[in-house]
């Protein structure tokens, strides 16, 4: 993984631009079959969670990946996101409290975070000294109850929508733009629409969706 990791870097490296400075967005891995079954769910199943040896074990490649990304010049922060092993409020929690910020900063997504459980307006007031960079993002409460209702899984929850359109969800995009002016976040916010495409979909749908997102920030002085 090291390995994989620094080819990443360098290739990010030579490709960034004179006067640009990239952030390597670290994310823990989205593979194991428990954490994308219970997706959303997890505080009900404590099989699904990192026991003590295997946290230390995260937090230890994390700050590895942190170290090299620093030994190329490339800031690294991580991104917690549903279905890997920091997904809960108390999961990020637990990490954010081990995090060593000189290594590794935190991308905050405001949809995964609301996704799991936590209050993001609130959790950028918490984090705000490892804050680096913000993914805005908004969350279906609606959806993750649909989804918990049919016993779905993370798939499914991406199927149905579980990241709409900025407004229409519940993570609560005009405090989270509040809290961020509170702490003078001064750094990029990221649209990153996680959507499951269809044969249906096309280039234009996908285009006027996220038109729909830039006018909303804008609409709140944000872009």
């Amino acid at each position: 993984d090291r390995a994989w990791l620094r080819g990443q870097l360098e290739l990010l490296r030579d490709a960034t631009p004179a006067g640009s400075r990239p952030f390597a967005v670290l994310c823990e891995a989205i593979d194991e079959p428990d954490r994308i079954r219970w997706a959303g769910r997890i505080p009900q199943h404590p099989e699904a969670q990192l026991d003590d040896a295997r946290f230390r074990t995260l937090m230890d490649n994390l700050h590895r990946a942190g170290e090299l990304a620093a030994s190329m010049g490339i800031p690294a922060v991580i991104h917690p996101h549903a279905g890997t092993y920091l997904e809960t409020d108390a999961e990020i929690d637990r990490m954010a409290n081990a995090l060593d910020p000189s290594l590794v900063g935190l991308c905050l997504d405001t949809g995964h975070f609301r996704f799991g459980g936590a209050v993001p307006a609130r959790r950028i007031h918490d984090y705000r000294s490892i804050i680096r960079h913000i993914h805005i993002k908004d969350c279906s409460q609606a959806v993750l109850d649909s989804v918990a209702r049919d016993d779905g899984d993370l798939v499914m929850a991406l199927e149905r929508g579980v990241f709409c359109p900025l407004g229409t969800g519940d993570a609560g995009i005009p405090a989270v733009i509040d809290a961020l002016r509170a702490i003078g976040y001064d750094g990029w916010l990221v649209i990153e629409q996680d959507q499951a495409l269809r044969s249906d979909t096309t280039r234009k749908m996908l285009a006027t969706g996220q038109r729909h997102n830039l006018e909303y920030l804008k609409a709140l002085g944000a872009a």
